[in-house]
């Protein structure tokens, strides 16, 4: 198989996983329709009693219009074209508290004394911008219509006042008082500039000296961050080379580690590993598909040591650049020095003077900022706001909303049932018709046998009432009917009855059939084949004595007259076996196997053998080799689909085929307990 053809299945599989979740979703839908509808009914109940105790809110709403023509500074026209600065300004702390102090809003039942009333107002105020016509519309809710509109009206003047005082804070004092501090820096600055000039006539290479100053400052830069890049540089390559010696992995160093090429490397490994694992599960450790992909991870893995050892090479190599270029930087700093003379009290003086005159220039800057913003401040007249729209008391609540409460409550509960019925369907990974077992396995559906109860025995049904008793083998009789024509060919025929895991009801199943074959007449032997259980060899009374079984046989202490044992049951015979702690799969496919099998077909009719679960052990798997037909039996609502796929992978290896699907345990509703399966009637597996 090419992994073309491999991926294909794999697709096809999730398709039919997906397409039969979505199947068994409508099944559970309509089954459980009526418990989805009380529980909607229940949550539509619960949110109506809950919004039935909660305060009705309504919502006034007072527009203010901005208008950013009216204003002069084009500063203070852009803060007023950003509306949502001014959305910030309507609810900073200043605004808030006055309106919360003018309208006792702390003393009334919606602020407790537990909350900041500053969180409480804000949570009561809504406001929504629109560029488009440069307004705010501010809401406020509240219990009482009138109080509301009343509050959302304070609200608006009292933003509007509070930026109006805002504008006029600045008085004219202050800025004359700055203006001096300016005067005065000014004259100290000439003052400082003559005397430069003074030093400068006097001493020519003054001059020179700072343009020397400005190269060492930068060269100097240039060696601290040179050095400080080759420390860290070297301290990686120090951390990296002890990890080599301790024999750890180098990319455990987040240098390494965190390299792209490493960390795509790194992904791309353990993606490949993933895949070698998942073909080691499903095929042989020598299989090509298995030795292909592990090639390819081991020039993988080499690729990437070999990417590390480039990575280090080449933090060497910058370590080794960044040294050379400090060297460099070095030496243009000693030739300058050399050029450079000794300080003399002109070249002191001068580099003071230079150091005063740069820090005035600031300070004189930043008051002429400070002039700047209270002459803009003080000149402004108009606030560029206004109220376009008082608000008024409102006729209807707000909130809650509860029509529209009330549709997502219904919304919400039918998709949250809905839902997690999908999420049951899409987990189960359990057989449950007959549609499953054919999609899934692509074998042929004999039939499916009723959860029934039994006696203690395990095999003997315990039926309620001859209604059951009849259902229960007519099933018997329709998967008989199914192996008779599926085997048209063969009159005479073997049977292996097996499983995927224990616990289905495969020697149950077995068991039956051979019931079943010999009440309709044909002469048949059950072979309990399964050595590490023998379930079967337990359930049929004993003759006495120490009678051999089909062990004995297969070591030649024993000849077929001698295992071959009549039951109670008319035309049915019994090969018993006895119990063993291991498996015997060379002796099941040997040729006294096969002699045995042939021997009893001259006298047997139908020969059913109750085989070793398939994942258990390789019994079923050698048996499988010697008999004409190979069942599978699965139980209903447990076996899961995976486990199956890889029991028929493994019983159907070569040129040998799974003759059929039996289900088992399966639960019926009331109408087919007495009308008949209707799985059955749908399931047409002689067609395929």
């Amino acid at each position: 198989m090419t992994e073309q053809t491999k991926e294909t299945d794999i697709l096809d599989q999730d398709d039919i996983f997906l397409r039969n979740a979505f199947k068994n979703f409508r099944e559970r839908i309509s089954k459980n329709k009526f418990w989805i509808s009380g529980y909607v009914v229940f949550v539509l109940i619960a949110a109506h009693f809950w919004l039935s105790k909660q305060p009705s809110f309504y919502k006034a709403t007072v527009t203010i219009l901005t208008d950013p023509t009216m204003l002069e500074d084009a500063e203070e026209k852009k803060s007023l074209t950003n509306l949502a600065l001014q959305e910030a300004l309507m609810r900073s702390p200043e605004v808030v508290d006055r309106v919360i102090d003018e309208n006792d809003l702390k003393n009334t039942p919606l602020f407790p004394k537990d909350k900041n009333p500053r969180e409480v107002f804000s949570e009561l105020v809504e406001t929504e911008l629109d560029q488009g016509s440069k307004s705010i519309r501010v809401g406020f809710y509240y219990t009482d219509p009138e109080t509301a509109a009343s509050i959302a009206n304070n609200l608006a003047e009292t933003y509007i006042e509070t930026r109006a005082a805002r504008n006029s804070e600045q008085s004219v004092q202050a800025i004359e008082k700055l203006k001096e501090q300016i005067k005065e820096k000014s004259e100290k600055l000439g003052a400082i500039k003559n005397r430069l000039a003074t030093l400068s006539r006097e001493n020519p290479e003054l001059e020179d000296e700072a343009i020397l100053e400005e190269q060492l400052k930068s060269l100097n830069a240039q060696i601290v961050q040179t050095d400080v890049r080759s420390r860290s540089l070297e301290a990686t390559l120090s951390e990296i080379e002890a990890l080599e010696q301790r024999g750890e992995a180098l990319d455990s160093h987040p240098y390494i580690r965190n390299n792209p090429m490493i960390v795509e490397k790194t992904k791309a490994i353990r993606d490949l590993e993933w895949q070698v694992l998942e073909l080691q599960q499903e095929y042989r450790e020598k299989h090509p598909l298995v030795l292909r992909a592990q090639t390819k991870l081991d020039i993988l893995r080499q690729s990437h040591d070999e990417e590390k050892l480039r990575i280090v090479e080449m933090l060497r190599d910058e370590i080794r650049v960044l040294e050379l270029s400090k060297k460099k930087l070095q030496e243009n700093v000693q030739e300058l020095q050399i050029k450079k003379k000794e300080p003399t009290p002109p070249k002191l003086e001068y580099r003071r003077l230079q150091d005063e005159e740069a820090s005035i220039v600031s300070t004189i800057q930043l008051l002429n900022a400070q002039i700047s913003e209270a002459s803009v401040q003080a000149s402004l007249k108009k606030t560029g706001i206004e109220i376009l729209n008082y608000a008024t008391p409102p006729v209807r609540p707000e909130k809650p909303n509860k029509p529209k409460v009330m549709l997502l409550v219904f919304i919400a509960s039918f998709f949250s049932a809905a839902g997690f019925l999908f999420l049951l369907s899409y987990l189960d990974r359990t057989f449950r018709s007959s549609e499953d077992v054919e999609d899934i396995t692509r074998k042929p559906f004999l039939g499916q046998v009723p959860a029934i109860r039994t006696v203690k025995d395990g095999f003997n049904p315990k039926f309620a009432d001859q209604k059951e008793e009849v259902f229960f083998h007519n099933h018997l009789r329709l998967i008989c009917a199914n192996i008779n024509f599926v085997a048209s060919d063969n009159e005479k025929k073997t049977i292996m009855v097996t499983g995927s895991q224990p616990g289905e009801g495969k020697s149950f199943i077995a068991y039956h059939l051979a019931h079943t074959f010999a009440r309709e007449g044909k002469a048949a032997v059950i072979i309990d084949a399964d050595f590490c259980r023998s379930a079967l060899s337990s359930v049929f009374p004993s003759a006495g004595g120490n009678r051999p079984g089909l062990n004995q046989f297969l070591m030649e202490d024993a000849a077929m007259e001698q295992i071959l044992e009549e039951t109670s049951q008319p035309n049915l015979y019994l090969i018993r076996s006895l119990e063993a702690k291991f498996s015997a799969p060379h002796a099941l496919r040997s040729d006294r196997m096969k002699n045995l099998l042939n021997e009893l077909k001259n006298y047997f009719d139908v020969i059913v053998v109750d085989a070793p679960p398939v994942l258990a052990v390789n019994d079923a798997v050698a048996l499988g080799e010697v008999v004409d037909f190979r069942v599978l039996v699965v139980e209903w609502g447990k076996t899961l689909k995976d486990e199956v796929v890889r029991a028929l992978s493994k019983i159907a290896s070569g040129n040998l085929t799974v003759s059929g699907i039996i289900l088992n345990k399966t639960k019926f509703s009331t109408n087919s307990y007495y009308y008949g399966n209707r799985e059955a009637k749908k399931s047409k597996p002689f067609l395929k």
